[in-house]
Formats: C-alpha cells, structure tokens, sequence
C-alpha cells in the first residue's frame, strides 16, 4: 500500500512539473521539501545575537561613515579657504615683483653715467633679493598653515571614528 501511495505522489508531482511527461526528452524537475526540525534554543540566541553585533557594527559603521564624511567637506572647505589665500599671495608677490622691474627699467633709462647704472641695479639686487626672502618666508608661513590646518580636521576626526569603532 505504501508503495502504491508513494508511486502516485511521484506521478502527480511529475505531472504538475514541465518535463517527466511522457515523450519529452527533458528529465522530471521534482520539488525539493525540506524536513520540518525545530532548532536547538542555543543556536537559535546564537543566531540572535550574532545578528544583533551584526545591526550594532552596521550601525556604528554608518555613524562613523558621516562622520568622517562631515570631516572631509570640512578638509575641503579649509584647504579651499587657504588655497585662495595662496593664490592671493602669489598675486601680490607677483605684482611687488613687477613694479620692482619696472622701477628699476625707468630709473635705468634716466641714468645719466655708467656708474649711476651699477649702482641702480646694486641696490636693484639687493631690494630684489630682500623681497625674495621675505616672501619665500611668507609661503613657507602659508604652506605650513595650509598643511596643519587641512590634516587637523582629518586627525580629529579620525581619532574620534576610532575611540566610537572600540567602545
């Protein structure tokens, strides 16, 4: 009896399913059912904390996330900020440097004797090189400040991600 039962299961599920009809070349696609079991009280708290850690560092990873994407678009507003600063002081020094030339082109042509001519261009140096100096000073200035003020956010910011990320 069990197997006539067993072999008209087979044939309804057979007959349900494409393939398994009779002339197709095509094997019986049968469904596959899996037992009814009850799991284990410990796998399953498992299986429940282990998603809880698993929402927790999801959510941590998402606060640290935007924070650290709050840090960057404060780096780029900085560096942004200081890199038009540069830009400005470059403009200056440029201008400073070329009315420098052209002072000493018009005091050039109204010299009078040659030695008139090395001195203007003596003290032309001079003032060339002194402004050279004070204005390399003023980059290396701006470059340090432009350097410290873009990381400072980033070393916050990230030694705060960090302390969240352990506790």
């Amino acid at each position: 009896m069990a197997e006539a039962v067993l072999k008209s299961h087979t044939s309804e599920r057979q007959k349900s399913h494409k393939g398994g009809a009779e002339g197709s070349k095509r094997p019986a696609i049968l469904p596959f059912e899996m037992p009814q079991m009850e799991m284990p009280a410990a796998f399953s708290e498992l299986a429940v904390k282990s998603v809880d850690q698993a929402k927790q560092s999801c959510h941590q990873m998402t606060a640290a996330t935007e924070w650290m994407t709050d840090v960057f678009g404060e780096t780029y507003a900085t560096a942004a900020k200081n890199v038009a600063e540069y830009g400005t002081k470059a403009a200056e020094a440029a201008q400073a440097n070329a009315n420098l030339a052209f002072d000493l082109t018009r005091d050039l042509v109204a010299a009078k004797s040659f030695s008139e001519l090395v001195e203007l261009s003596t003290t032309a140096l001079r003032k060339q090189s002194e402004l050279l100096s004070a204005q390399t000073r003023d980059f290396m200035t701006l470059a340090q400040k432009i350097a410290t003020d873009a990381t400072k956010p980033m070393m916050t910011g990230a030694s705060k991600v960090f302390e969240t990320a352990s506790s």
